[in-house]
């Protein structure tokens, strides 16, 4: 038990047991102070001073009872025998004292107890009255705070949950906004405000970007704006605004605007209007962003759809457009024309469609369509029969196209479908026909192949084809188109699958084969294929070519004519001035010597207009029949010292060789520029083999040579040098081309055997690969004749005095050719053109030898001779050129009084064909 609660129930209790207790409480007291110091004060102060408090505390009964506790007490210590306390006279003083006190206080106390108690209980009484009242108030003042509690509480429940509530919607904005700004940001949109009243606009960093203008130059005021605004599409702009403004309305618009780098964009604004407390537009506020994307893209989507439409108009198929995701259909009007629906029996969902699907080809038909969208393909089509409006069904053909997105999901598949029943109905008709046309492709002598547009594959091929590749036929069906084209050329086959043209082709060995193709649409087995022709042109193309690089040889070798006549005419001069001058010069005279290198210089050049000419086929050949042993043979030195010591030389000759007509000084050259050729293909140590051999030609052979069958003599010439690629080979004949290093060939070492070659009607073969060497193979037709004999040395020409008429266009010739006749007793005329030589012919009855060019201007050297011979037929004629004989036809030999002398010529040589000519 607490003390507080000890002190409630001692209030509680009378006025004797409260005077009790104060007394036990004064003795408690008394005896803790005697264990505290022997120095205490007297007993009865102590107890006295408990009487006086018990009395004033609680009373006259109070201090009465405590007086007699406290008498009770002092009389036990003076009844103790050794007591720690003793009383004394003071003490008993104090007690009387004490006594008469509580006597006196009793007495007051009583009187004053009794005037208390009867105010007391008047004041009570209306205490009791006002407590009443109060009490009643405060029941009163608590039952209505009470319920203003209650009342404040639910309102402050209330407060705190729109707190809350604004608290999260402030929360929200503030993510909204960071939101709104990041997709701005994003998306790249500006955004913007207008102060109408002050007309100032603020906007952010977007904004400059978006006009193309640096940060802080976007201009302040409205007009500026409208200044950065397209010229075309500025006063739309500005009136937009103005009636947003006048009529507090939202506005939406696009614009162009120019870059200053020069390019064009289309921008999109959006404005809001806010309104004053007037009622006046006092400000805009809004968004812009770039929309040249979006609006190419739209419009480009625009004249899609404007295409699809007009598509979808003017085909005569039931056009279709299905939504996979939505399972809705569109069709054009096609599918009511086609089928005889109205536009309100036609339904937009799939079933409809499926519904009316032949019942025999629901499933195949069905189960293609949704394989090919499940499949990730993208074509699709299908025969099968559709149900009319009138429950008859038709046959259709229907083909589709699977759009999908970047992920391949399918998004839509747009397609057509035709009826196809007359097709199907002429199909029947031509059942027959198409046997009969099996038949004729099967026994095509050309290769033929049917094949399936879509997967390539061979459906059919006629037995021409099966022995022109090499594949049996099942192994043509079991392969694509892909399987006879070279490798290389497989990414171009869906190009030129449609085309016709000439293409190359693989056999089953591996051989390549150039082909045309001829190819056409057809119906086979109820499947739209194509029908393929070929018609293989390797041996064609072959021959096209040797065609070509002929005519080319041909072009080019008429130009090296022209340039050895030119070149000889001028050879002519100076070769025989210089031959002249050795004849004046005596011996020891030091110009001599010039002479004699101008006349060598004269010879060298002659000797390469012959290689020209050679080239050309234009030189003097003087053929005869010849043994090709032995005009090789007789070479075996002078060839052993053109290879050197370290290439071996092999020569075998066959004894029993047939002859062949040909110009051995020519024979000659071709070898020995062959062995020259070879000699530089090799470096260091190799070998050369130079064989002669009767040899038959057959067709095969003949074909590969473009020659016709039959006996030739052979020359093969074989080397172990680095041999030459294909690039090399197909230009070897060239003039002028050489792969030497400048300045040790001319290049006209090759061309000039060919030339050669050519003109003795002989063929060429060649053979080279890289690191294997080269061999060279000429073919001469072999002849029925005895070798000839060597040809006799010129004599001396006498002198004469006979009248020549000279014709001569180039002075330097003209004055030449006068010279040596002259100094050989000969009167000679000379004019420098036809029309000359036939004004002085009368004037001269007394000539006997007309000496011109063949080459003259305006009227040929032979068409004069047909001129004066038609006035003088006994006049001999003799013909000089650069080029030779074949210029002009080889009837000169046959012409009665007529030779021929080939520029350049030594003066003793003309001296000689002159009196030749003469002395007949």
């Amino acid at each position: 038990m607490s003390f507080r609660t000890v002190y409630q129930h001692l209030r509680q209790a009378g006025p004797v047991a409260q005077g009790v207790v104060a007394a036990l409480a004064g003795i408690g007291a008394l005896h803790l102070l005697a264990r505290a110091s022997p120095q205490i004060p007297s007993p009865a102060s102590v107890l006295g001073v408990a009487v006086l408090y018990a009395t004033f505390r609680h009373g006259p009964a109070a201090g009465v009872a405590s007086t007699v506790v406290s008498l009770a007490y002092l009389s036990l210590l003076l009844s103790i025998p050794g007591r720690p306390l003793r009383l004394t006279g003071p003490d008993l003083l104090h007690v009387g004292m004490l006594a008469l006190l509580c006597v006196v206080a009793m007495t007051l106390m009583t009187n004053l107890r009794r005037r208390e108690r009867a105010a007391v209980g008047q004041a009570g009484r209306e205490r009791a009255q006002r407590e009443a009242g109060v009490l009643r108030a405060q029941e009163q003042l608590e039952s209505t705070l009470a319920e203003r509690t209650r009342e404040l509480h639910a309102a402050n429940q209330a407060v705190q949950e729109e707190l809350e509530k604004h608290r999260q919607a402030e929360q929200a904005l503030t993510r909204n906004e960071e939101r709104l700004n990041l997709a701005l940001k994003s998306a790249a949109v500006g955004t913007w405000y207008w102060d109408i009243d002050r007309d100032s606009i603020t906007c952010d960093p977007s904004i400059h970007s978006l006009f193309g203008l640096q940060p802080g130059e976007f201009p302040g005021r409205f007009g500026d704006f409208i200044r950065l605004v397209h010229a075309e599409d500025r006063d739309r702009v500005a009136v937009e605004v103005v009636r947003s403004v006048q009529h507090a309305t939202d506005f939406e618009t696009d614009f162009r605007v120019v870059w200053p780098d020069g390019s064009l964009r289309v921008l999109t604004a959006k404005g809001q209007v806010y309104r004053d407390a007037a009622g006046r537009s006092a400000e805009m506020t809004g968004v812009c962003w770039d929309s040249t994307e979006l609006r190419q893209a739209y419009d480009a989507l625009k004249n899609s759809n404007e295409r699809f439409e007009l598509i979808a108009r003017a085909t005569n198929d039931a056009v279709w457009d299905w939504d996979i995701a939505t399972d809705r259909i569109w069709w054009n009007d096609g599918v009511c024309s086609l089928f005889g629906y109205s536009r309100e029996d036609v339904q937009s969902d799939a079933a409809w469609w499926f519904e009316r699907v032949h019942p025999e080809d629901q499933e195949r038909a069905i189960s293609g369509i949704r394989g090919v969208v499940r499949s990730g393909r993208q074509g699709w089509s299908e025969p099968y029969r559709f149900r009319r409006a009138d429950g008859a069904y038709a046959d259709v053909l229907d083909r589709g196209f699977v759009l999908r997105d970047a992920s391949g999901k399918a998004l839509r598949m747009i397609g057509a479908m035709a009826d196809i029943s007359a097709v199907k109905r002429v199909s029947e008709a031509l059942r027959e026909s198409e046997n009969r046309y099996r038949l004729l492709f099967e026994r095509n002598p050309q290769p033929q192949w049917i094949y399936d547009p879509e997967t390539l594959r061979f459906l059919a091929v006629n037995e021409a084809a099966i022995g022109h590749y090499g594949y049996s036929r099942e192994e043509f069906l079991g392969m694509t188109l892909r399987g006879i084209r070279p490798p290389e050329e497989a990414a171009a086959l869906m190009q030129d699958i449609l085309s016709s043209g000439t293409f190359r082709h693989r056999k089953k060995d591996g051989t390549l084969i150039d082909v045309e193709i001829a190819s056409c649409e057809i119906q086979w087995e109820g499947l739209l294929s194509r029908l393929v022709l070929v018609n293989d042109v390797t041996g064609r193309k072959r021959l096209e070519e040797q065609l070509a690089q002929s005519q080319k040889m041909e072009a080019v070798g008429r130009l090296a004519g022209g340039i050895a006549h030119d070149f000889n005419n001028l050879l002519t001069v100076i070769g025989g001035h210089a031959e002249l001058l050795l004849e004046e010069l005596p011996e020891g005279d030091p110009r001599r010597e010039r002479a004699v290198e101008s006349l060598a210089a004269s010879e060298r050049a002659a000797a390469l207009t012959r290689q020209l000419l050679a080239f050309s086929r234009r030189q003097v050949v003087q053929p005869k029949v010849l043994d090709l042993s032995l005009v090789v043979g007789g070479m075996e030195r002078t060839l052993g010292h053109l290879m050197g010591e370290d290439i071996e030389l092999h020569i075998r000759l066959d004894s029993g060789l047939g002859s062949v007509r040909a110009d051995p000084a020519l024979i000659e050259q071709v070898v020995m520029n062959l062995a020259g050729n070879a000699r530089d293909a090799m470096t260091g140590a190799g070998a050369l083999s130079i064989e002669t051999a009767n040899n038959t030609v057959d067709e095969e052979l003949a074909r590969e040579l473009a020659c016709p069958p039959g006996a030739y003599v052979t020359l093969a010439v074989r080397d172990t040098g680095h041999g030459m690629d294909d690039a090399t080979l197909s230009r070897i004949f060239e003039p002028f081309f050489t792969t030497k290093e400048q300045g040790r060939g001319s290049g006209l070492g090759l061309s000039m055997v060919y030339g050669i070659v050519k003109q003795m009607g002989g063929y060429l073969w060649v053979w080279s690969e890289p690191g294997a060497g080269s061999e060279f193979r000429v073919y001469l037709p072999r002849v029925e004749a005895p070798v000839e004999s060597a040809r006799e040395t010129r004599r001396q020409a006498p002198a004469g005095g006979e009248t020549i008429l000279l014709v001569e266009d180039e002075v330097g010739v003209r004055r030449l050719i006068k010279s040596i006749l002259t100094r050989q007793g000969y009167t000679v005329l000379d004019v420098e053109s036809a029309e000359a030589a036939l004004d002085l012919f009368p004037r001269h009855p007394g000539i006997s030898l007309l000496l011109t060019d063949v080459v003259l201007p305006k009227m040929s050297g032979r068409e004069l001779a047909g001129e004066l011979r038609a006035r003088a037929p006994d006049l001999r004629v003799i013909y000089m050129s650069g080029y030779t004989a074949g210029v002009f036809g080889d009837s000169v030999a046959e012409e009665p009084d007529t030779a021929f002398i080939h520029k350049p010529f030594a003066p003793d040589a003309l001296a000689e064909r002159v009196r030749e000519m003469l002395s007949r």
